[in-house]
């Protein structure tokens, strides 16, 4: 995440040394789980979990050679549960990832700051597969929304951008 002026306040690389194991050592091997996501922004924004942690994937091709983190949709996830410190109060900033997700027509997130409740009224970005906006609405499209000064600043892409492939969102 790059603040309004353009300080960097989270980078989360997917390179050596950046993930560790629920033991705290580095995570490189194909299949460990990892317990934190070290930031290298040098803010030290970490993302940790305290549930079930993903599963670093070492090497996908997809996404250019890089390691990757593994969500299965059971439940894991990495979180910095300060990132409010940080997030709210900029007057603008910058967010981008790459993902690869292993099916479309869905409805699942790769970026959330809460519990997801289905109102995308906070800083969300997540498939969608059917959209709200539009006649007719877009179908499995990619939809981001964010909690500022007025209620509904939701954004909704056009139809069948959901992909196998990876992808860089922004």
């Amino acid at each position: 995440i790059v603040g309004s002026f353009g300080g960097l306040v989270l980078w989360l690389r997917a390179d050596d040394n950046t993930f560790q194991t629920v033991g705290g050592s580095a995570a490189d091997t194909d299949g460990q789980p990892v317990r934190q996501w070290i930031d290298r922004s040098g803010a030290g924004h970490s993302f940790e979990t305290a549930g079930t942690p993903p599963t670093l994937r070492t090497g996908v091709a997809e996404i250019g050679g890089r390691s990757a983190i593994e969500f299965a949709g059971t439940g894991d996830e990495l979180a910095d549960l300060n990132g409010g410190s940080y997030i709210n109060g900029l007057d603008g900033f910058s967010i981008f990832m790459v993902i690869k997700s292993n099916q479309t027509d869905t409805d699942r997130g790769f970026w959330h700051t809460k519990v997801p409740d289905g109102q995308d009224d906070v800083f969300t970005m997540r498939y969608d597969a059917v959209g709200f906006y539009g006649s007719p609405a877009p179908v499995n499209n990619i939809k981001v929304g964010i909690l500022s000064n007025a209620p509904e600043n939701q954004i909704e892409s056009y139809s069948d951008v959901q992909t196998t492939n990876g992808q860089v969102v922004m």
